[in-house]
């Protein structure tokens, strides 16, 4: 788990329980003032009385606890990233290394856009990136989502994407990174995304970055099985390839000795029958 994620759930944790007092608090007032207030209200008097005769402190319990209620809702509200300025937040980041080059990862990349044409298709396409259409399943509280999104390329380096249009996502964006090792032998890709929906739940922001980060699990796991594969299939060419060429220079070897065997027995031949001429001549 990375440190955005620990972040993420960190702060997650410290927002739901003050947001769970303050709806504690706020549950109870509801409660009350249902109640009979015959007998509510000469307890609150009595009370009171028994601090103060004053009657501008007779009723201070409710705005106080009301009080309490808004301020344990706003640092709840606050410190939950949910609600933090999209131009501020936090894109949850994973990293792996593949052993294949990074024009191999970039392709693996471009590849995955039409790996699954009922989930995912590329709608245009130019020389600098291109638009998919996308469709998300199984998320948290929406369900499903459809989505519209622009990938930026910088060849064998970076994709970047933004979103375009969604019918239930405020934001969708992130990139991935290319950074070669092993003189180019190897690869670290580097996944950062970030996702926020448009209707308001609570803990959203929280479903919303666990669900991030299992996507992200699941990207780099498909890149990764895409490139092994790539690697499988081009050791498979390799060898076919050295094996047509090895029995090719075998053949070819021998055909040039049976050529020069043939052509050394004809040479023998040719003296035999030159010898024969000339004895019949004698």
């Amino acid at each position: 788990m990375t440190s955005a994620v620990k972040k993420t759930y960190f702060w997650g944790h410290l927002s739901l329980i003050n947001i769970a007092i303050g709806y504690g608090i706020y549950v109870g007032l509801f409660f009350i003032s249902f109640s009979s207030r015959k007998d509510l209200i000469p307890s609150i008097n009595s009370l009171a009385s028994s601090h103060d005769n004053s009657p501008m402190k007779k009723h201070l319990l409710i705005p106080s606890t009301m009080a309490f209620l808004a301020l344990s809702t706003a640092f709840g509200l606050a410190t939950n990233p949910c609600y933090a300025s999209t131009k501020n937040h936090t894109l949850i980041e994973q990293s792996l290394v593949i052993k294949a080059s990074p024009k191999t990862v970039f392709e693996g990349i471009q590849q995955s856009r039409s790996e699954d044409p009922t989930r995912r298709h590329v709608v245009s396409r130019n020389q600098d990136g291109a638009v998919i259409d996308e469709k998300l399943n199984n998320l948290p509280v929406i369900g499903s989502a459809h989505l519209v999104y622009r990938e930026i390329e910088v060849p064998f380096k970076r994709i970047d994407y933004e979103l375009v249009s969604s019918d239930k996502l405020k934001a969708f964006e992130g990139s991935w990174e290319l950074t070669p090792l092993d003189n180019g032998r190897e690869t670290k890709v580097s996944l950062k995304s970030y996702t926020e929906v448009k209707i308001w739940v609570p803990f959203a922001k929280e479903m919303s970055g666990a669900q991030t980060a299992k996507d992200i699990t699941r990207r780099l796991g498909n890149l990764k099985h895409w490139c092994d594969e790539q690697d499988i299939k081009e050791a498979r060419v390799h060898n076919d390839e050295s094996g047509r060429f090895a029995h090719s220079r075998a053949h070819s070897q021998l055909a040039q000795s049976s050529g020069k065997k043939s052509l050394e027995t004809d040479c023998v031949q040719i003296e035999k029958d030159s010898i024969g001429e000339r004895e019949e001549q004698h």
